[in-house]
């Protein structure tokens, strides 16, 4: 192997072949209209090659001639945009949830369920909004009878008894209620039937009466008519004689018995006896309640010795004995009043 530094002819061949090589590199990168002039070379820089790879022989000038500078200008290079960047995202709105709506007026709502007598069952679910807030309110139960008239306007109240609740801050509550009373159709054989049932919310401590003291003042609020279906009247059997003589009935006897059966245990019955020809106007009457089995008897008789007649005297008229009963439905042409035949003298 040579490791002198070439001489003479190999020094000036060497020479040749270095600068043809930097020529070929250098007239690569340039661009193909253009010409590429003849490079002159300037004793300095040449004397300052050759004593480099004078001084580092064949293997070190190689590296040195790497760390020449180039002629033409370095290019910069292209800045790149990565197609991989983090899409920017839009933020969402954030649902706000409806605030509920609070009716104006106060509102007395029941849920959809109908009821029947003797009791409320699983009791009423009930929700009151619109009120005061934070505020306790008298709820009860008022039903209106209809005190002998014939129009719903004229009428006289039976109150269950009062409970309180007492509203959240936005004026509502709900509840589930079992009064402790359940209103009877028939209250008594002089106020006829019920007109309607209702719930009411007055100030804690009422229902109030009026200056009169004849009747309550009005609500705050009432629910509609309660969903209320009295029992059918033909459920209910009657017996008793048919026939009997006027002294039976008489105020100073002890009246003629009538056995009902098929009632709800606790309900009260109503009976009366008229005349066929005028049955509004009766004279004879009794009451009773049944006991645990739904049997009542109840024993009629007359208030006045000179209303009680004979069939035969009013003929062609007859008597009859109704009756009517608390938890039974109202009498009407689809339900009328069970009522009894009864003839009164000439059985013998």
């Amino acid at each position: 192997m040579r490791t002198e530094p070439p001489a003479g002819d190999d020094f000036e061949r060497m020479i040749v072949r270095i600068t043809e090589n930097v020529l070929l590199t250098a007239g690569s990168q340039l661009p193909a209209a253009a010409s590429v002039p003849k490079p002159r070379f300037r004793f300095g820089a040449l004397s300052i090659v050759v004593l480099v790879l004078l001084g580092l022989g064949a293997a070190g000038g190689a590296v040195a001639i790497g760390l020449v500078s180039s002629p033409w200008p370095a290019v910069n290079p292209t800045a790149t945009t990565s197609s991989d960047a983090t899409p920017t995202r839009t933020p969402q709105p954030t649902a706000t949830a409806a605030a509920p709506v609070v009716p104006a007026l106060p509102t007395v709502a029941i849920a959809d369920a109908s009821f029947s007598p003797p009791s409320w069952g699983q009791g009423m679910a009930v929700d009151l909004s619109g009120f005061a807030p934070n505020t306790d309110f008298s709820v009860s139960v008022d039903s209106h009878y209809s005190a002998g008239s014939t129009t719903p306007d004229e009428y006289f109240s039976v109150l269950t008894t009062p409970i309180t609740v007492t509203t959240d801050g936005r004026g509502a509550v709900s509840f589930v209620w079992t009064p402790d009373s359940f209103p009877q159709n028939i209250a008594s054989t002089e106020s006829g039937h019920i007109w309607e049932s209702r719930i009411r919310v007055d100030a804690v401590g009422g229902p109030e009466r009026d200056p009169s003291g004849s009747a309550y003042v009005d609500p705050i609020a009432a629910s509609g008519p309660l969903p209320i279906h009295y029992l059918p009247i033909d459920e209910v059997s009657v017996q008793m004689q048919t026939c009997v003589e006027p002294e039976m009935l008489t105020s100073q006897q002890a009246g003629l018995p009538v056995t009902l059966t098929g009632l709800v245990a606790g309900e009260t019955v109503y009976l009366r006896g008229a005349r066929t020809d005028t049955p509004t106007s009766y004279a004879l009457s009794g009451e009773g309640v049944a006991d645990d089995q739904g049997r009542a008897v109840v024993v009629v008789s007359g208030y006045s010795d000179s209303l009680v007649s004979t069939s035969a005297a009013i003929a062609p008229a007859q008597w009859q004995v109704t009756w009517l009963g608390s938890d039974r439905a109202t009498a009407s042409n689809e339900n009328p009043l069970g009522s009894v035949p009864l003839t009164i003298g000439g059985c013998g």
